[in-house]
């Protein structure tokens, strides 16, 4: 349920409980060429109906949850980093983009890099990444573990879990939760031991995410999600001695180029710089930037 609160001044908190008498009414909205289709988005979040709160409001406590962890880990990076330095941080580490304005919106879509704000599925892999390393370093350590499971399948359960624990934790976006499905459907068939091609678990992932939700073949976010990766999967190059700079390259000319006539009809405008812009800002944020955003989320409850 979707609802507005007009005149107040109460400070909501994720996992307050709130008892209130409400209007309600079905979702609607008009349906003019060219503008924004209200319904369409309703259906795509899952808002079942819209009103407003009329009286009767009291507080009846406090639930707690993964919103409420969210919430806290945000107020933490606030609070250590100030509100208006701290909000790209919160959005590329917990996707929490409350914080951002009007103007940092505007600054984002001209140079055509919104895509690496919001936490998309690189992040996933990331953290899948590094809790199968660490699972590595372990049995390095640890030689005995290998008693209890091999190390390939503890590499393989380390990543799954990660994977889905950061998914929740940044609110399964349609980016994350097909990354998390990707990376699931690879080490699942490690685990069984059986060999699969990309395409066969990029095509099982989207299967399951429309399973799991089939209004989001509503959203942008997934067409231009999986389109990006058949792109990537269908025209770079394979085989030995690659140039790891030139495929980089590459790859963001050819997502560039071939995204810009869907992104065209999805948002009704693109940009000339976006390409450029990228090819500093993709490195840069997800290299540095967002691994070191989520060290620090890691240890959000030290003074570290």
């Amino acid at each position: 349920i979707k609802l507005a609160w007009y005149r107040t001044n109460q400070c909501l908190k994720p996992g307050d409980i709130w008892r209130m008498q409400v209007k309600l009414r079905v979702p609607n909205g008009v349906q003019n060429p060219g503008g924004f289709d209200a319904e369409k988005r309703a259906l795509e979040q899952r808002w079942r109906a819209q009103g407003y709160v009329r009286q009767g409001v009291a507080h009846a406590g406090h639930a707690a949850g993964i919103d409420g962890l969210r919430s806290r880990i945000s107020s933490a990076m606030a609070a250590s980093l100030g509100e208006r330095q701290a909000r790209f941080v919160q959005s590329l580490a917990i996707g929490d983009t409350r914080q951002l304005d009007d103007a940092d919106w505007q600054v984002l879509r001209r140079t055509g890099i919104v895509h690496l704000i919001a936490i998309s599925g690189f992040h996933v892999g990331i953290v899948a990444l590094a809790a199968a390393w660490s699972a590595f370093v372990l049995y390095w350590l640890v030689p005995s573990c290998g008693q209890v499971l091999a190390r390939p399948k503890a590499m393989a359960l380390a990543a799954i879990f990660a994977a889905w624990a950061y998914a929740l934790l940044a609110g399964f976006a349609v980016a994350t939760l097909r990354t998390a499905l990707m990376i699931s459907v690879f080490m699942l068939c490690r685990l069984c031991l059986r060999r699969v091609s990309v395409l066969l678990a990029v095509a099982l992932a989207m299967a399951a995410v429309l399973c799991i939700d089939p209004f989001a073949m509503l959203s942008a976010g997934f067409w231009l999600s999986f389109a990006g990766v058949l792109l990537l999967l269908s025209f770079m190059p394979t085989g030995a001695g690659r140039n790891a700079l030139k495929e980089f390259m590459r790859a963001q000319w050819l997502c560039a180029i071939g995204l810009l006539p869907l992104t065209i009809a999805l948002f009704g405008q693109s940009t000339l710089v976006g390409p450029l812009a990228n090819a500093v800002a993709i490195p840069w944020i997800s290299f540095v930037v967002v691994p070191l955003a989520l060290l620090g989320s890691l240890f959000w409850a030290w003074p570290a």
